[in-house]
């Protein structure tokens, strides 16, 4: 029961600050679809912003491990912080499914190899059977370009303001 509050709450605070206010996408649109609006690099970090949620929902344990970069951290409200083994773990556990990540206001912005991916989300998920909605969520996810390639290197969590 505790390690289900526990999974509840890192599942909810790892989206929290993520993906921007409310008015849910579709499945389709989880991340907006790169268009001639954005940078080659910015379209770049979409595409990817688009595997991590689908990773989530897929259970795609792999794909997370690879957008992930070692150092990966989440922060959370009330300064608790976890780290990529949590993440893969979580998404790893039977108990627990992600249903749906319905990101909305989302923004993207690249400078040299850093970039930040801000929005907002509600995440559905299942913990044990008992379907769950959270409340929708602001989050930011930094990214670095690491030996060619961009990953995740952290990512933060909050409450969305109306």
């Amino acid at each position: 029961m505790q390690r289900n509050i526990i999974y509840l709450f890192v599942s909810l605070a790892t989206f929290l600050i993520g993906n921007i206010i409310a008015a849910p996408w579709s499945n389709a649109n989880r991340a907006p679809a790169p268009s001639a609006e954005y940078t080659s690099a910015e379209q770049e970090l979409l595409t990817i912003e688009r595997r991590y949620v689908d990773a989530h929902i897929q259970r795609d344990v792999a794909t997370l491990d690879s957008i992930l970069a070692d150092d990966f951290t989440i922060s959370y409200p009330f300064d608790r912080v976890s780290d990529k083994a949590a993440r893969l773990s979580l998404v790893a556990d039977s108990d627990f499914t992600f249903i749906d990540v319905n990101t909305y206001e989302v923004d993207v912005e690249v400078n040299g190899d850093e970039g930040v991916v801000i929005g907002r989300a509600v995440v559905t998920g299942s913990d044990e059977g008992r379907v769950f909605r959270t409340p929708p969520y602001r989050y930011m996810r930094r990214y670095e370009k690491r030996q060619g390639r961009w990953q995740i290197v952290s990512v933060q969590f909050g409450r969305a303001r109306r």
